[in-house]
């Protein structure tokens, strides 16, 4: 179990895996979309995550904090801050397939693609997200992730950052993200099929865990 444990959450880019000197830019295929709000969750449990819940370093898993009426995940005064974020619009759905990427401090690599188990999720409006202008694909969704997380893609994506009011650097202007050039990286169709089952068994994974602990 703890073999199959880190090789599910520590993936990797298979040997077949290269850089083509081909680029491109987000925005032929991408476009920028908004979070579909959601105010009041009521009774409801849900699962919330903020910009700081994606693993870093280019893991590309969301780990979202459980939000419940009769029981409390995190602090009593940092459940508050969330509930009044929710009834002001700062959270909502996202679809599967689109990809979301942490504005501040992106040389962190918290990027990650929405699968379908985590569509339920509640996502952060501060995200930059990029969903595919024809329709969802899942293989282009963690196509695209790869490319994002590379070296030498971060390295361009950092220059778009610019020092905020935290002192941490930010991509303050999402749009400016379609417009950049970077280099594509080749991963096998067969080898994006298997990320896209792990990815969205983790996802299974945690909301079960998540359940059992409370």
């Amino acid at each position: 179990m703890a073999e199959k444990r880190k090789l599910i959450l520590a993936p990797n880019l298979s040997k077949k895996s290269q850089y083509l000197r081909e680029t491109f830019t987000i925005g032929q295929d991408w476009e920028i979309v908004t979070v579909e709000k959601c105010r009041s969750i009521n009774d409801q449990e849900v699962f919330l995550c903020e910009t700081g819940d994606i693993a870093p370093g280019g893991l590309g898993i969301i780990i979202p904090k459980k939000i419940s009426p009769s029981t409390i995940s995190t602090t009593s005064s940092n459940e508050e801050r969330l509930q009044n974020k929710i009834e002001n619009g700062k959270f909502g759905y996202l679809q599967e397939g689109d990809v979301i990427i942490a504005p501040v401090r992106v040389y962190q690599k918290k990027i990650a693609v929405v699968t379908k188990n985590a569509t339920g999720f509640l996502f952060s409006s501060d995200f930059i997200v990029l969903r595919r202008k024809g329709g969802a694909n899942l293989l282009d969704s963690f196509a695209l992730f790869y490319s994002l997380i590379q070296d030498e893609n971060i390295r361009i994506l950092e220059t778009l950052s610019s020092t905020g009011k935290s002192g941490y650097p930010k991509i303050k202007n999402k749009e400016d993200i379609l417009n950049v050039e970077l280099y594509k990286v080749n991963i096998s169709e067969e080898e994006l099929e298997r990320k896209a089952m792990l990815y969205d068994e983790i996802y299974r994974e945690i909301l079960k865990l998540q359940n059992l602990k409370y």
